[in-house]
C-alpha cells in the first residue's frame, strides 16, 4: 500500500513539473512595404523595399498594382509613373499582404512668355523653365500656324507672315504651357527678286524633266527669279559640294529632282517637284520689306573678286537674318542620265548644266547678320579656280529669316562686266545630231485581236534611222527616229506582238468594237527633240491614218485619233508658232515638244 501511495506520488510530482513547464509558441509573421506611401512625377521611377518579420521568413514575393496606367511594378518592386492619378501597389507573400499608395502628379512646366507681338521677319527666343526631374528632358516646340509663326527646336520664333498662333511646348510628363504670338505687318518698300533652288544629280534620270519645267516656267514669269541649281538630295557627282550637302539636310530633301521657291511652302510642301511649278502662285511679287544689293570687282589677272552684300530693312526693330552668298557657273558639261530623252544606258555623254552652284562663300545656311539703324553689310573674297569660265559665272545673294524660311529678297550679278554669265544657255543634251534626213511614213494597221497581229506598220520612203518598240506601261506600239537607231532600207516594216503585250491587252482591243483602243504613236527627231524619245504625255492614240516627215523637217499629218477626230494639216518650223524657228548658228539641239501643237 505505501508503495503504491510513493509511486502515485512521484507520478504527481512528475505531472505536475510537466505542467508547469512554460510553452515556446513561433512568432507571427508580417509583412510591410517601405514607405507606406509615396509621391513621383510623371516618368519618375522608384524602388519599394517589403519588409518581412522575421527576417528569416521565406516566401515569393508576388508585386502588383491597382492600376497600371497609373503606376507599374515589376517583381523586384520597381515602380514606374505613368500618368497623374493615384494606384495601391500590393505585395502578397506567405507573411500576408501590405499595401503602398502612390500618388502620381504632373511635372510643372513655365514659360517665360505667355503672349508677345511681334513684326515680319524678327525673331524671338521663348524659354521654359522645366521641374528638377526632367531637367535634361527634350522639349518639343510647336506652332499651330506656321506659315505665321515658325518655331524651331530650341524654341526661336521666327515670323513669317501677318496673323495669329500659338506656340506648345512639351516636355514628357509635364503639362504643356503656350504662348500665343500676333505677327504685326511690316512695310514692303524694297523691289524684290525670287529665288528657285534646285537640287539634282547627274544619276536622276527624271531630273532633266525637271530642268526643263524650270526654263519653261521662267519662259512665263512676270516676276523676276533668280534659278540656283545644287548638285545634291540625289547623288554626288563632279558638282557636288560640301555646302550643298549641308543645306540639302538642313531643308530636308530627301530626292531629286526637288526644289524651293523662296523656301516657301506650297501645298506640296516646302520642297517639291519642278512640276508643279507652272500652277505656283508666288505671294509679294513685286516688294520686299529687306533689300540686297551686291557690289563686286573681279581681277581678270589674279581671278579674285571682292564682294560687297549690303542692305536696308524697311521697319525700325534691329532684328537678325541670315544672309547666304554663293558663285554659280553655267554651261558646264558633264554626264546626266535621262529617262525621257536619252537613249542606250539613259545617259548622256555630254550635258549641259546650267545654274550649277560652284561654291558657298557663307555658311551653308548663312551668316547671320544684325541690322544697325536698319541697314547691314557684309565683305567677301574669292578666287576663282583656273577651271571655272569667269565669263560664265554669276554671284548670288539672299536673305532669309534665322530660320532659314523663308527667302525674302535675292539679287545676282554676273562675274565678269559686259558678259551674260552665260544665263541665257538651257540644260540640255549636246550629242551631235543631224536631224531625219528622210521621208517617214507611218500607217496604223487595222486589227481585230491583239495577239500576233500587226500594230503598225512604218513605211520609209528612204534609207532612215528608226526604232521601234513597245510601251511598258500600255498595249502601245511606238517608233522613234534617232541619231544612234540602225539605218533600215525602205520598205514596209510591221510591228508586231511578241507575246509581251498579251496579258495587258485586255480590254484595249484595236478594233471598229472600241473606242479606247489604238496605238501610240510617239514620234521624236532629235532635229528637235532632245535625243530623240518624245515624253509619253506627248504623244497621239491613232487609229488610223499618215503623217509625213520630209529632210528638212516638214510634218504633214492626217491622222484619225481613237476619240473619232481627224487631225490634219502641214507643218513647218517656219509657220508652226509652236514649233522654233530654226537657227543653226544659234542651237538646233534644244528640247522642242512638237506634238503640243496637234493637241486638241
Amino acid at each position: 500500500m505505501k508503495k503504491c501511495f510513493f509511486a502515485l506520488s512521484i507520478i504527481t510530482t512528475l505531472f505536475g513539473l510537466i505542467a508547469c513547464e512554460p510553452v515556446n509558441k513561433p512568432e507571427q509573421p508580417t509583412i510591410a512595404i517601405e514607405p507606406a506611401t509615396l509621391s513621383l512625377f510623371i516618368g519618375q521611377q522608384d524602388t519599394l523595399v517589403a519588409i518581412i518579420t522575421p527576417e528569416d521568413t521565406t516566401g515569393i514575393l508576388i508585386w502588383e498594382s491597382s492600376n497600371t496606367k497609373v503606376v507599374t511594378v515589376d517583381a523586384n518592386g520597381v515602380i514606374k509613373a505613368k500618368s497623374e492619378g493615384e494606384a495601391i501597389i500590393s505585395v502578397v507573400a506567405n507573411a500576408g499582404t501590405a499595401q503602398c499608395t502612390v500618388t502620381v502628379q504632373s511635372g510643372i512646366l513655365t514659360i517665360d512668355k505667355e503672349t508677345f507681338e511681334c513684326n515680319v521677319y524678327e525673331s524671338t527666343q521663348l524659354t521654359i523653365t522645366k521641374p528638377e526631374h526632367k531637367a535634361t528632358a527634350r522639349v518639343t516646340w510647336k506652332s499651330s500656324n506656321s506659315s505665321v509663326a515658325n518655331v524651331d527646336s530650341k524654341g526661336n520664333v521666327t515670323a513669317i507672315a501677318v496673323g495669329n498662333a500659338v506656340i506648345t511646348a512639351s516636355v514628357s510628363g509635364c503639362k504643356s504651357v503656350e504662348c500665343a504670338v500676333k505677327v504685326n505687318e511690316v512695310p514692303l518698300t524694297f523691289d524684290r527678286k525670287h529665288l528657285i533652288e534646285h537640287f539634282t544629280g547627274d544619276q536622276c534620270g527624271y531630273c532633266p524633266y525637271g530642268m526643263y519645267s524650270i526654263v519653261d516656267y521662267l519662259e512665263k514669269a512676270t516676276t523676276p527669279t533668280i534659278w540656283v541649281s545644287h548638285h545634291a538630295g540625289f547623288n554626288q557627282d563632279e558638282f557636288t559640294i560640301s555646302e550643298s550637302l549641308k543645306l540639302v539636310s538642313a531643308l530636308g530633301v530627301n530626292g531629286a529632282p526637288a526644289m524651293a521657291m523662296n523656301r516657301t511652302k506650297q501645298e506640296e510642301g516646302l520642297i517639291f517637284h519642278p512640276g508643279y511649278l507652272p500652277e505656283i502662285t508666288i505671294k509679294d511679287k513685286a516688294k520686299a520689306a529687306v533689300s540686297v544689293k551686291i557690289e563686286h570687282t573681279y581681277n581678270e589677272a589674279s581671278r579674285q573678286m571682292d564682294i560687297t552684300v549690303s542692305g536696308e530693312s524697311s521697319f525700325a526693330t534691329d532684328s537678325k537674318f541670315l544672309l547666304s552668298v554663293l558663285v554659280k557657273e553655267n554651261r558646264l558639261v558633264g554626264k546626266q542620265a535621262d529617262y525621257y530623252y536619252a537613249w542606250g544606258d539613259y545617259m548622256w555623254k555630254e550635258f549641259m548644266h546650267a545654274r550649277v552652284v560652284r561654291c558657298m562663300l557663307t555658311p551653308a545656311t548663312g551668316d547671320t547678320i544684325v541690322m544697325d539703324n536698319q541697314a547691314y553689310s557684309k565683305t567677301y573674297s574669292y578666287t576663282i579656280p583656273e577651271k571655272w569660265v569667269a565669263e560664265n559665272c554669276c554671284v548670288v545673294a539672299y536673305v532669309t529669316p534665322v530660320s532659314n524660311q523663308p527667302v525674302i529678297n535675292a539679287e545676282q550679278v554676273v562675274l565678269v562686266e559686259g558678259t551674260t554669265g552665260g544665263e541665257q544657255y538651257n540644260p540640255y543634251g549636246i550629242t551631235e545630231s543631224k536631224g531625219p534626213g528622210s521621208k517617214i511614213t507611218f500607217h496604223q494597221a487595222q486589227t481585230s485581236k491583239i495577239e500576233g497581229e500587226n500594230l503598225l506598220e512604218v513605211t520609209l520612203i528612204s534609207n532612215t534611222k528608226v526604232s521601234t518598240g513597245y510601251g511598258d506601261a500600255q498595249p502601245v506600239a511606238t517608233v522613234y527616229i534617232h541619231t544612234d537607231a540602225e539605218v533600215l532600207t525602205a520598205g514596209t516594216y510591221p510591228i508586231k506582238d511578241d507575246g509581251s503585250m498579251g496579258s495587258i491587252a485586255a480590254g484595249y482591243r484595236i478594233d471598229e468594237k472600241t473606242s479606247f483602243g489604238g496605238s501610240l504613236l510617239m514620234y521624236a527627231v532629235s532635229e528637235y527633240l532632245v535625243g530623240g524619245q518624245i515624253a509619253a504625255a506627248h504623244i497621239w492614240r491613232m487609229l488610223d491614218g499618215e503623217m509625213v516627215v520630209d529632210e528638212a523637217g516638214n510634218i504633214t499629218l492626217n491622222i484619225k485619233t481613237c476619240s473619232g477626230t481627224t487631225v490634219a494639216g502641214s507643218y513647218t518650223a517656219s509657220s508652226a508658232s509652236y514649233l522654233p524657228k530654226i537657227n543653226k548658228s544659234i542651237d538646233l539641239k534644244q528640247m522642242v515638244d512638237i506634238t503640243k501643237g496637234f493637241k486638241k
